[in-house]
């Protein structure tokens, strides 16, 4: 089991992406919604000074099944870099759950756009990595996020 580092010299923040992972996922276990956030907010600070070794942190973690909701997360209040976005929309539709993947697909729409988006899956799609009713799921939530947008959702 992977220990947290901590650098004092941050107040606490945790010096590496697998401890931060790891001190989140204790506090949504205990149900301590506060320090779950406070961790997550920590995470999302730490994005500007990531390393190499940082950046392919993250993109392993969207192509794990139960990592990647951390990344989800921590990109969900801000954008996603360039860097990860295939990465991203990868890990969006290999998700099995049509309803779950709206997570990891709503960060990639607000920064990059509904055509970027659009565009990306076609790529998957045609590379015929994931399964085309997986592609379809997707799209759902761009049409979605079109019709939040203008006002016209109607759930």
């Amino acid at each position: 089991m992977m220990r947290a580092r901590r650098n004092p010299s941050q107040g606490g923040v945790d010096d590496d992406l697998g401890g931060a992972l790891q001190l989140w996922r204790d506090a949504i276990r205990a149900r301590r919604n506060a320090e779950a956030f406070e961790r997550l907010q920590a995470a999302r600070k730490r994005v500007a000074r990531n390393t190499d070794d940082d950046w392919e942190w993250l993109a392993a973690a969207l192509a794990d099944p139960e990592k990647k909701w951390f990344v989800a997360h921590v990109f969900g209040r801000q954008p996603v870099p360039r860097r990860l976005f295939g990465s991203m929309m990868r890990a969006a539709v290999i998700d099995v759950d049509p309803s779950t993947n709206r997570w990891l697909l709503e960060p990639c729409l607000e920064t990059f756009g509904r055509a970027a988006v659009i565009e990306e899956l076609g790529w998957l799609k045609q590379s015929g990595e994931v399964p085309g009713q997986r592609i379809e799921w997707a799209l759902y939530w761009c049409t979605r996020e079109v019709e939040r947008l203008r006002g016209t959702s109607r759930s």
